[in-house]
């Protein structure tokens, strides 16, 4: 997100039409939308293959036994500090891109990530008997778009607000 949100600061960007999380250290720098969107943040592990055979298995019982694991995060996300945090005995990989995540999580780079739900029941469908998920939420996030904190990004964020009013 640091790009994103350096684009509006520098002034290469009027507005970022994504998914930016709500972030009160970024209100210095950047207004936002009317949050629109908000979700859980939940671990993603990779069912093992027991002895080559059909039968697949959790690896996992429970999210603690994976501090101490390599573990990896969307790179410049807010999930990487709160990765960190959370499981301190671990080492944070961050990825480029969402797909990395769960591309390279079946090529046994990593134990688990970190992700929010909407990702997360996506990719779970397209891999549904190699991938499952915890239960357990670790994060909620408010989502809203970002703009630059000037006179035309007020100007937009108004605009944009009113159109949500009226969805």
């Amino acid at each position: 997100y640091d790009e994103l949100i350096e684009g509006l600061k520098n002034k290469s960007a009027d507005v970022v039409w994504g998914l930016l999380p709500v972030r009160e250290e970024y209100k210095q720098d950047i207004t936002y939308s009317k949050q629109f969107f908000s979700s859980s943040n939940h671990i993603v592990i990779r069912y093992e293959n027991l002895n080559d055979s059909l039968t697949w298995y959790e690896p996992y019982e429970s999210t603690d036994e994976l501090n101490g694991e390599d573990l990896a995060v969307l790179k410049g996300s807010t999930l990487v500090e709160l990765t960190s945090e959370i499981f301190p005995e671990s080492k944070v990989i961050e990825k480029e891109e969402s797909i990395d995540l769960f591309e390279v999580l079946l090529m046994d780079e990593f134990e688990g990530f970190l992700m929010d739900k909407p990702k997360v029941v996506f990719f779970k469908s397209r891999y549904p008997e190699r991938i499952t998920y915890f239960d357990e939420n670790f994060y909620d996030n408010d989502y809203g778009f970002a703009f630059q904190k000037n006179v035309n990004g007020n100007k937009y964020k108004t605009e944009f607000n009113e159109y949500l009013k009226s969805i």
